[in-house]
């Protein structure tokens, strides 16, 4: 019974983690849209990438203001977005949560550790330009 109490709590929580990052992404991505270009200086399209990065993190994390502290230090925004397929003409953002030791797995006699987490979430969203 507690396995399965357990579970449900774990469960339920990274499911609760992985919408919240689906959203974080989302408000990223409008967020980047909605800056404004850049066009002065030698390098104005940089400028203007550096500037979707900076509003697109600013979002994420006003997004995931309700993450405890100390799991906002799982939290990564890469500046490639790796993880996602990113069309011509669009801005993607990426947001990645290592679960690595959120939860302690239970070890009960006969039966594999529990419950199974994946080593990470990830949650991408692409914008059109």
């Amino acid at each position: 019974m507690l396995a399965i109490v357990y579970g449900g709590i774990v469960y339920s929580y990274i499911y609760v983690l992985q919408q919240s990052l689906n959203f974080a992404a989302q408000q990223g991505a409008q967020a980047a849209v909605a800056t404004i270009p850049i066009t002065t200086g030698t390098d104005p399209a940089g400028a203007t990438t550096a500037a979707k990065l900076a509003n697109a993190t600013l979002a994420v994390n006003n997004a995931l203001g309700w993450l405890p502290p100390a799991q906002k230090g799982r939290l990564s925004i890469p500046s490639a977005a790796p993880g996602c397929v990113v069309p011509a003409g669009t801005f993607a953002v990426q947001v990645n949560f290592t679960t690595a030791g959120l939860f302690a797995a239970l070890n009960l006699p006969g039966l594999p550790s529990f419950p199974y987490m994946p080593p990470a979430l990830l949650a991408c969203a692409v914008a059109y330009t």
